[in-house]
């Protein structure tokens, strides 16, 4: 049975996997920077970027679909959806029109995260839902370090107009 399809999806890379997301539920692309890492993070949050005078949580998506780690390189991107954490990932590929879906077998490793898969000329495409990717307690948690990162930060003058 397919599954409806969004209107587009924006592709990236994650160790040699080929994923996507709705492009509706992307905000932007941003090249990968500097992001300051709290001691007491759990091995998925990948520390805080700045931008502007927001401190964006940056969770390693490779490190929750059970694949390995990221390494921040001048071809990694962050993707920072509508809603939730920003996502480090290897590369940002390209939007393409959105095809049907096809469900994955019940035994893929991804299958609990993804909406689905299609296939192009590189081979298949898993497409990832982003409300999946964090359980209730991982997003208190992302809560709660962010709003303690906040406040060291203006306690330090860092990210304020002062």
């Amino acid at each position: 049975m397919a599954v409806p399809a969004a209107d587009k999806y924006l592709l990236f890379h994650i160790a040699g996997q080929r994923l996507a997301f709705p492009l509706s539920a992307v905000r932007e692309v941003l090249p990968a920077a500097a992001v300051t890492r709290p001691l007491d993070a759990p091995r998925w949050l990948l520390g805080f970027l700045r931008l502007g005078s927001e401190t964006l949580p940056v969770t390693e998506l490779a490190v929750l679909l059970g694949l390995p780690s990221s390494t921040l390189t001048v071809q990694s991107h962050f993707i920072r959806p509508v809603d939730g954490p920003v996502w480090l990932v290897d590369r940002v590929d390209q939007i393409v029109p959105a095809p049907e879906l096809t469900p994955l077998p019940e035994s893929h490793f991804i299958n609990e995260y993804a909406a689905g898969s299609f296939h192009d000329d590189g081979g298949d495409i898993i497409v990832l839902r982003l409300r999946r990717l964090l359980l209730m307690e991982e997003r208190e948690r992302i809560a709660q370090i962010t709003q303690r990162e906040h406040a060291r930060r203006l306690a330090a003058g860092v990210g304020t107009d002062a």
